[in-house]
């Protein structure tokens, strides 16, 4: 079996365990946990949108040695910005050359230039990102990012094999949201039967 022939059958297994889940939280925690164990990225974000604002939120992470819940990236910054806005996925192999670069850019501009620093979440010498946008019906419900701090790490078949895991896991979500919300308050009250003539 090939090495790609293994990722891709991993990702079997990754729907096998989502299907196993029952509830917004367990359907986010069995994903990353087999983000980590089935397809090997030690570190992981997951961010939802929040449309008011155009940004995203980390609701939950793996393997930082802080959460970073409730850190944030705007639409269209970075990689996961960039990702998510384009609903589309996004493979960085030296990224720490980059925001070299940017902050270069940055510092030319001038010191009035607001963002002159990058903060992203999670490694703080990351060199390779990728990132999956979570989409349904071309709404955008967030983001998966896996990241590493050697460069190069990432390549075609993980790229592709985290967007159909992205992908698994946005339906997951979009089932378990509309569950919430057609669950109605009080049990239906069953209509009165007509007495016996």
């Amino acid at each position: 079996m090939t090495d790609a022939a293994a990722r891709l059958g991993s990702l079997a297994a990754f729907s096998t365990r989502l299907a196993e889940t029952d509830g917004f939280e367990e359907v986010v925690d069995a994903a990353l946990d087999a983000i980590v164990e089935l397809f090997g990225h030690r570190h992981v974000l997951l961010l939802l949108h929040e449309p008011v604002g155009g940004r995203l939120v980390t609701f939950a992470s793996r393997g930082y040695d802080t959460l970073g819940i409730g850190s944030e990236v705007l639409l269209g910054h970075g990689v996961i910005g960039t990702a998510a806005a384009g609903r589309k996925s996004m493979r960085i192999g030296n990224l720490q050359r980059m925001l070299h670069y940017l902050r270069t850019v940055q510092r030319a501009a001038g010191p009035d230039v607001p963002g002159a620093e990058i903060h992203l979440p999670g490694l703080v010498d990351a060199r390779s990102q990728l990132a999956a946008p979570l989409v349904v019906r071309r709404a955008l419900l967030g983001i998966i990012a896996v990241e590493s701090t050697e460069a190069m790490t990432y390549d075609e078949v993980d790229e592709q094999v985290l967007e159909v895991a992205a992908g698994l896991v946005a339906a997951m979500l979009d089932l378990e949201r509309r569950d919430v919300v057609d669950e109605p308050d009080d049990p239906p009250v069953e209509a009165p039967r007509a007495a016996p003539r």
